[in-house]
């Protein structure tokens, strides 16, 4: 997948001359730097029908240099296969993510401090027990859905909304949590003001051993490993 992938890009940003003369060229998609995060996951809430394959990717693209320095954006696609036939939805999107590190610390301290501390999610919805690495800046809890893309994936009832919460990794390894939900989201029993965006108020540092809880649905415990010494 790996390797298909990084040919895919390639062929993405190799347009051919006159197809450039023909369409304005887009800013070229990046290879991530870590390697590509794949998951496959089954269809657990009725949005992909039986024989379809729904794919959902998301791609960095560089801030195009008319436009001056700043954050780039996300290219989101969003197929579903059926047979021979592909329908596909792509949107783009500020990467907020980038936003937020330019204002971080510099790269080594976040090397350093990235590599000494991982995260991880334990949690058990109705399928039984799981545990989630946190290995991105940031990850998306809920039930997901074809238009709600969402890394840690409940099969739970409706008071989980298809994105109910993110998990957010700042430069210097801290871990912060956001609420997005109709129904709430909760922190060692805490309910967590509702995340509108930029607002550091809106969101609560997680701590090794917190307890989250998604509505009165689903529970998760957050640990965090490693002691910051390695």
């Amino acid at each position: 997948m790996q390797q298909c992938l990084n040919a895919a890009v390639e062929r993405m940003n190799g347009r051919s001359s006159l197809l450039n003369f023909v369409l304005p060229r887009r800013p070229p998609v990046e290879v991530p730097r870590g390697g590509w995060a794949i998951h496959i996951k089954p269809a657990l809430n009725g949005d992909v029908g039986p024989g379809e394959l729904a794919i959902h990717s998301r791609l960095s693209v560089p801030q195009a240099p008319k436009f001056g320095s700043g954050a780039g954006t996300v290219r989101i696609a969003q197929t579903v296969v059926t047979g021979t036939e592909r329908r596909t939805l792509e949107r783009d999107e500020p990467d907020k993510l980038k936003t937020l590190q330019t204002a971080a610390v510099s790269a080594s301290q976040t090397r350093r401090s990235t590599q000494a501390r991982t995260a991880r999610l334990t949690y058990s919805d109705e399928t039984g027990a799981h545990e989630f690495v946190i290995a991105k800046e940031l990850v998306k809890i809920g039930r997901g859905g074809a238009a709600h893309w969402v890394d840690v994936t409940l099969v739970s009832g409706s008071k989980v909304s298809r994105e109910h919460c993110r998990i957010r990794r700042d430069a210097s390894g801290r871990y912060f949590l956001q609420d997005i939900s109709a129904w709430g989201t909760f922190v060692n029993g805490q309910r967590l003001p509702k995340f509108e965006g930029g607002g550091e108020a809106q969101e609560r540092e997680l701590t090794d051993g917190a307890s989250i809880k998604l509505a009165d649905q689903v529970s998760l415990e957050f640990h965090i490993d490693g002691d910051g010494k390695r």
